[in-house]
Order: structure tokens, then sequence, then C-alpha cells
């Protein structure tokens, strides 16, 4: 009974990860969102900016306030049962990338680097990543200084992608940038 419990849930397992890979491929452009400060900011501009220039978008920021910002700019709610967790990207994708959404922008939740690496490569696989800044905080996950906290987002920068910046510290920048040209 174990072993068929077993296989039958590795097998949902395995076509919920080929449904999400298979919504995330039809998208034109997909924009993750990280930095400490101005995320949600950025990705309803982000987000607006590509619903003007055509596509069909669905944003979704993160925090206090969490939503889902519709194609026609409309606004939903998040409502969680308990803390945040990363696997909500997941949840995202599945209800509101439907075949005629083109492009999806999407705030990075995760904090520790482990888990922001695991929301670029299997969550989001994003074209272009926004940086916004590299600021203190978060230091327990992200480490203590401003370069390690750097290193901890850029682990987000898509392989063979963009990454757009508006960090302001030159040795910061360059960080990031030799952070990308690695990936």
């Amino acid at each position: 009974v174990a072993v068929v419990i077993g296989a039958a849930l590795l097998f949902y397992w395995r076509l919920s990860i080929r449904g999400h890979q298979q919504r995330l491929r039809q998208l034109d452009v997909r924009v993750h969102v990280n930095g400490i400060r101005g995320k949600s900011t950025v990705t309803r501009l982000v987000g607006g900016v590509l619903r003007e220039g055509g596509y069909v978008t669905v944003a979704k920021t993160t925090g206090s306030a969490a939503r889902v910002i519709g194609p026609h700019g409309e606004e939903t709610p998040i409502f969680r049962r308990g803390a945040a967790n990363i696997n909500e990207q997941i949840d995202i994708v599945a209800e509101h990338i439907q075949p005629d959404v083109e492009a999806l922008v999407i705030e990075c939740m995760a904090v520790r680097p482990l888990y922001q690496q695991y929301s670029q490569d299997y969550m989001v696989r994003s074209d272009i990543t926004v940086i916004t800044n590299v600021r203190e905080d978060h230091q327990e996950e992200m480490g203590e200084t401003l370069e390690e906290i750097a290193d901890s987002m850029a682990v987000t920068i898509p392989r063979g992608g963009v990454v757009i910046t508006a960090e302001d510290r030159p040795h910061l920048r360059e960080r990031l940038r030799m952070r990308a040209h690695e990936r």
C-alpha cells in the first residue's frame, strides 16, 4: 500500500511540475523582481509598462499587502492561512497564467539564498531580473556585509538572461555585474 501511495504521489508531483513548466514556457516575458526595498513598487511599474506595451500581463506583489494584478490592472488580494511561503509562487502561476497571458512580473518572496535560487531556477525561470537595491537587512539569512547580500540576491539573475539594477554604489553594481557575467 505504501509503495502504491508513494508511486501515486510521485506521478502527481511529476504532472504538477510539467504543468508549471508548460505555463512558464508559454510566456514571452518573465521578470523576477528582487532587492531589499522597492520590490512591490517596481513590480507594479514593470507590469504597467508591459501592459501599456501591449503584453497581456500578470504581476504579483508580496509583503503585508500581497496582490495579484491582472491583465487589465485589476487587483486581487492574496489571502494566506499562515506565514508567507515561496510555494505561493507556483500557486499564482497555476491560477493566473491562462493561455492568453504573455508576461509575468513576480516579486521574489525568498530571503535565504538557497530559496532565492530555487525560486529563480524552478519557480519563475525569469528572462529578466530586476534588483532594486542592496541594503543591510535580513542579515541573518543573506549575509553580514553588503557584498554578501549582493551575492545572495545575484542568485536570481537568470542564466543567459538580463539583470537590471538601480543600485547606485559602484562597488556593489560591479559585484552584481560580475555575478551576472558568471551566470
